[in-house]
């Protein structure tokens, strides 16, 4: 009787590593699919910036100073409203510029608020100057569309007070929220 419980406790343990290995190599298999999906994903992602950054700058070789791109963007609440802003320094000088997003109210009782804010961005002469601007539309958010405007100033303290220092022209983006 003892060779029989040897024998069965030898059996439990070769199903026991049998068992462990299949489940190694299934977390392998898992782990590559994971690390393929999210390199597919990523690549797509830096493909978008690819296309959002010659759709900025065909703008502003037609002469704008900021553009936005894309200006309008339908999302789900709870998700995010990704957005490239170009800025083109024409100045004849090296400067800095800030900027400044605002979401407008549609109720004209309520002030506009704040929601993006960047320091001092230097930008030399002649050149360009691209960075996203993402905006979150929480979970709680009201079906419709919303509107943010974009200013980009030379000072930042003159654009938040309401004070003509913008540079380019306002950039209006649209959310619309399903």
């Amino acid at each position: 009787m003892n060779t029989k419980r040897k024998k069965a406790s030898m059996e439990l343990s070769v199903n026991f590593l049998v068992v462990m290995i299949i489940c190694i190599v299934l977390l392998g298999i898992g782990i590559k699919l994971i690390t393929t999906f999210v390199g597919g994903a990523e690549k797509m992602r830096k493909d978008v910036d690819s296309v959002q950054k010659a759709e900025l700058i065909k703008a502003m070789n037609d002469g704008a100073l900021v553009a936005v791109y894309p200006i309008k963007l339908t999302v789900n609440r709870g998700s995010n409203a990704d957005f490239s802003l170009g800025i083109a320094n024409e100045l004849g000088r090296n400067e800095s510029f800030s900027l400044y997003v605002l979401k407008v109210s549609s109720n004209s009782g309520i002030p506009p608020t704040p929601l993006y804010v960047t320091k001092a961005i230097p930008i030399n002469n002649n050149e360009q100057y691209f960075t996203p601007i993402r905006i979150p539309v929480p979970k709680e958010a009201s079906h419709g569309t919303y509107i943010f405007n974009v200013y980009v100033c030379h000072s930042l303290a003159r654009c938040i007070n309401g004070s003509d220092d913008s540079y380019g022209d306002l950039q209006k983006l649209y959310v619309n929220v399903n």
